[in-house]
């Protein structure tokens, strides 16, 4: 027996917690309490979308049809020997997929006539605005900030790897099922991450297969999934995924739809912190040890207040940047930022 076969399958992962919300107010306390993914059950259940999937895949295409405004929109296409798995190809100098165009209803014909020959093909990550116009009016979510947009990811049976998001993120089951098998930001030296600025979908994801793993590739991968958890979700099914911890998101189902709303409060783009963690390793990364140490030292202290606040001791009125953040402060640090960027060296 091979190690891969050892190891207990992601339906015998702990799962995360699993929780009733009936007002944002509830769900931002607990998500203030609590720094972990939530499951949230049937959160979406009166979506006209979740009572046509629950009928047939072919009455949850029939539903999304309704709202194909004809735009030509970006479809993702992974031939059928990758098994819908979203990666690099052999040389990790480009992916294992490629995109094309195509209308809404064309791509929901092509999803559900697929045969086992056939390419895995899906619409990845478009607003929903713009993949289904008018259907973000039938989309309620109580979870989320107002004017927060969705997303909508449509497709057959695809594995997206593990990635995190920059934002807290609420993703719905809207058709077929989905398998959610989560990591925490701790784990990313066990998670063999690739590439950060080549990436399938625009955040770096891990090189490990859950559902597969590779332990004389990847040893350190068995920690990852001592400390990972995981979740089939249902039609109308939420999950709550705190940034930035590592999501593997599964499409088990010939036809599977999933909305998702991302907010992080950032106030400007240079604010973000993936944005900041990369301009950290260009500024950081080459310094000798003991430059690093005591650059870590003033991060840990401003940064993150690992000492307390380091504004204690300046005047309550005129601490500088180290007030509380707000929208005017950020856009002074981005011009200040863009004035330290434009000057010549």
């Amino acid at each position: 027996m091979n190690e891969v076969t050892q190891y207990p399958a992601l339906n015998q992962l702990p799962s995360p917690r699993e929780v009733a919300c009936s007002s944002q107010e509830e769900f931002r306390q607990l998500i203030a309490d609590a720094y972990e993914p939530l499951v949230v059950r049937k959160l979406a259940a009166e979506w006209d979308i979740v009572k046509a999937a629950r009928q047939s895949a072919g009455a949850a295409a029939d539903y999304l049809q309704r709202f194909d405004g004809g735009a030509d929109l970006p479809v993702s296409v992974c031939p059928a020997a990758t098994e819908g798995k979203l990666s690099y190809n052999d040389n990790h100098d480009g992916f294992n997929f490629s995109r094309e165009n195509s209308t809404l209803s064309a791509g929901l014909e092509r999803i559900l006539s697929r045969s086992d020959e056939d390419p895995f093909c899906f619409f990845q990550c478009l607003p929903v605005s713009t993949a289904a116009p008018g259907l973000e009016n039938e989309l309620h979510n109580l979870l989320v900030p107002e004017n927060t947009k969705p997303h909508i990811w449509i497709g057959s049976r695809i594995t997206v790897a593990a990635h995190f998001d920059e934002a807290k993120n609420v993703a719905i089951v809207a058709a077929g099922r989905r398998r959610f098998t989560l990591f925490p930001p701790e784990q990313v030296n066990n998670l063999y991450i690739g590439r950060l600025d080549f990436t399938p979908a625009g955040q770096p994801i891990s090189l490990a297969d859950p559902a597969a793993p590779d332990f004389e590739r990847h040893p350190r991968f068995r920690d990852a999934l001592d400390a990972a958890c995981s979740v089939e979700l249902f039609p109308g099914d939420a999950i709550y995924i705190p940034a930035p911890w590592w999501h593997h998101v599964e499409s088990l189902e010939e036809i599977n739809v999933l909305v998702n709303y991302w907010w992080d409060g950032a106030l400007t783009a240079s604010g973000l912190p993936f944005t900041a963690l990369i301009h950290a390793i260009q500024a950081y990364r080459h310094l000798a040890e003991p430059e690093r140490r005591a650059w870590k030292a003033l991060v840990d202290h401003y940064a993150f207040e690992t000492d307390g606040d380091p504004a204690a001791h300046l005047a309550p009125r005129n601490p500088g940047i180290l007030a509380p953040m707000n929208r005017d402060l950020a856009q002074h640090i981005d011009r200040w930022l863009a004035a330290l960027f434009g000057k010549p060296k």
